[in-house]
């Protein structure tokens, strides 16, 4: 399946093919750490377990944290 992609710590729009049924599979297919970011599934956060369709458009962001 393909969906559009964007990285806002690397500020980077892509289209991607994706093997990945949910966001935590597609997290594991790319090489990017669950724990680091949080997920917007078309315009709406949403959990990891989320699954993905055809022409989706997937942002991840950075999770900031400190005291």
């Amino acid at each position: 399946m393909h969906i559009t992609l964007f990285i806002e710590n690397e500020n980077k729009r892509t289209r991607v093919a994706l093997q990945s049924s949910t966001i935590i599979d597609a997290l594991d297919e790319l090489h990017i750490n669950p724990v680091t970011i949080v997920a917007s599934l078309n315009g709406t956060i949403v959990p990891e377990t989320a699954y993905l369709h055809e022409g989706d458009t997937l942002e991840l962001f950075s999770v900031v944290s400190g005291g």
